[in-house]
């Protein structure tokens, strides 16, 4: 457990576990988001993997990032997603 004093933040890694309490106290808290290349595509995938379960009812083996599967899930995200 970690008490903060005013002025100070915290940051722990994408998709950490962790919870916050705010106590007695007005609390502001501002979310910032970074992204880089494995994590857009991480994204993507994720995304891509949810379709293909709930809509097709196909359970995806890969997670893999990069390749030709990758690619086609990546096209096939866009094209389903786009398409609404």
């Amino acid at each position: 457990m970690i008490d903060l004093e005013p002025g100070q933040m915290l940051n722990w890694p994408l998709n950490a576990p962790h919870r916050v309490e705010n106590l007695d106290t007005v609390n502001i808290s501002m979310t910032i988001s970074y992204v880089n290349d494995d994590i857009r595509r991480a994204q993507i995938l994720h995304l891509a993997n949810g379709m293909l379960r709930h809509r097709f009812g196909y359970t995806p083996r890969s997670r893999s990032i990069r390749g030709p599967t990758f690619f086609a899930k990546q096209v096939m995200q866009k094209l389903l997603r786009d398409g609404k």
